[in-house]
């Protein structure tokens, strides 16, 4: 769980009421697919054709995936093999080359970059101008399409048998630069400039498509509350400023309030400090005192963040 970003505005009962306050917070969010590399990093192959370009691209992008895993897996530079071949020396539907990639990486699995299709360029001139940098300039944008498809075969290691396929996907987007200068360009000249960067552009393209491997961080809601007394607001100071030990060790002395709605509020406060500190069960447990003292709706909401999150915990 990470730091509280940004604290917002309170709803402002009245003097006696309680206040709400909402932070920001990053929570880590589960991935796009269930495949767990941790321990049982893959090999990654591009495939392609004969065309040089089609070539250096996709091994870009195969070299940007394996970057991203590698950083992910907190494995060293150049831990996940990468490899290239031609599309005539492999074939990913034929079950026996696949074995032998699988073979030839020494992994028990691997991700096939496979199939690069580019569109042809589309040039632009825009009419309007534009202001950058003190200058005003005239904008040509550049597109072009691509598709390319990425595969994973898992090897039974044991058994050495090629198991099922895990994995099949595409992605389909469109590259765009957008180019500026004092005179109109030519649309030779604006397709060479958006051509001399596509390797990086292709090894982020990698990136990208290696992180629905991994959890990613978003950005939540989490509630404290409060009231309008010094005691109680520097509780929440605390909090704002992500000093959870401070904040905890005053919601600690309020959790014996003779209200049980104050008494509640500072368990269920307690609770997401415990949360942010990645103590999930006592951040039930206070939760559960929460309850007994004083029910609100809330609590089953903090419940099911506490859960989601253990359950992170457990599985990254």
């Amino acid at each position: 769980m990470k730091k509280v970003l940004v604290a917002f505005t309170a709803l402002l009962m009245m003097s006696c009421s309680p206040v709400v306050y909402d932070l920001a917070v990053d929570v880590r969010m589960p991935a796009e697919s269930d495949i767990n590399f941790k321990g049982c990093p893959p090999s990654v192959v591009s495939v392609s054709g004969r065309n040089v370009t089609d070539s250096i691209l996709t091994a870009s992008m195969a070299l940007g995936m394996a970057v991203r895993m590698e950083q992910e897996l907190s494995l060293e530079e150049g831990s996940i093999p990468v490899y290239s071949y031609f599309s005539d020396e492999i074939d990913v539907s034929n079950v026996d080359d696949i074995a032998y990639l699988l073979t030839t990486a020494g992994s028990d699995r691997v991700i096939v970059l496979d199939s690069l299709q580019m569109g042809d360029f589309q040039v632009k001139h825009l009419d309007d101008m534009v202001f950058y940098n003190g200058e005003i300039l005239k904008q040509t944008d550049v597109e072009r399409p691509f598709r390319i498809s990425f595969k994973m075969f898992c090897m039974d290691s044991l058994q050495k048998n090629l198991m099922p396929l895990e994995l099949y996907s595409s992605v389909s987007d469109h590259l765009k630069w957008s180019i500026l200068s004092n005179a109109s360009l030519e649309d030779k000249k604006a397709v060479s400039q958006a051509v001399s960067g596509l390797e990086k552009v292709f090894a982020d393209i990698g990136q990208d498509m290696a992180s629905m491997f991994f959890p990613q961080w978003e950005q939540q809601q989490r509630m404290v509350i409060s009231y309008e007394n010094s005691v109680w607001n520097s509780a929440y100071g605390y909090a704002r400023e992500f000093q959870w030990d401070k904040a905890m060790k005053i919601w600690l002395t309020l959790v014996t309030e003779t209200s049980p709605e104050k008494a509640s509020y500072a368990a269920y406060n307690l609770s997401v400090a415990c949360e942010m500190k990645e103590q999930y069960d006592l951040a039930l447990e206070w939760l559960e005192l929460a309850r007994k003292k004083y029910p609100f709706s809330e609590i089953a909401i903090q419940g099911e963040n506490v859960e989601r999150s253990m359950k992170m915990k457990k599985k990254y």
